[in-house]
This record gives C-alpha cells, sequence and structure tokens, in this order.
C-alpha cells in the first residue's frame, strides 16, 4: 500500500492531513532490532487486537494507547476504501 495506494494523489491529500507512524518488524539483523520488533508487534496487538498485517490504525492523538479507528487490510488497487476510511475519521471529528 505504501508505494501503490499512499502515493495516488486521491489518498495523498487525505493522508497529508494525518500524522503518519510506521511501526515495520521485519528486520531481524540484531538482537536491539529484535527486541524492537517485539515491542512494536506487543503494541500493535495491544492496541488493535490484531496481528493482522498490514493494519492501519488511527490513534488518540491525546492517548497513544487508544485506537480511535482500525483498517484491517490493505486496499489494492485503488485505495478508495482506505481513503474513505481516512475521510470518515476527519468527517466526524
Amino acid at each position: 500500500m505504501e508505494v501503490s495506494v499512499f502515493t495516488q494523489p486521491h489518498v495523498r491529500e487525505v493522508l497529508d492531513e494525518f500524522v503518519e507512524i510506521r511501526l515495520h518488524v521485519d528486520d531481524y539483523s540484531s538482537e536491539e532490532t529484535i527486541a524492537r520488533n517485539q515491542r512494536f508487534i506487543d503494541y500493535r496487538e495491544r492496541l488493535a487486537q490484531s496481528s493482522a498485517l498490514p493494519i492501519y490504525v488511527i490513534i488518540d492523538p491525546n492517548n497513544p494507547d487508544r485506537a480511535l479507528r482500525i483498517f484491517p487490510q490493505a486496499d489494492v488497487p485503488g485505495g478508495n476504501r482506505f481513503r474513505q476510511f481516512l475521510r470518515n475519521h476527519l468527517d466526524t471529528n
């Protein structure tokens, strides 16, 4: 999605309203990165109640342990459902 959806103008214009944070958990180059991966995995599972990948979460900026909305899948091609997920959050807040 990072290449095929996030870069599309109709998605980018909405995504630009958010602060994007990415938690990548696929680096196994050292014990330090493996430990970091596990912290990220634990956070994702606690926050989203899911181990799905990819998973997109809008968090409460005042409480980063609270998920406001969850989109638990890729949306390719097109990204229209993902764009609507973002748009729905902006429209209700």
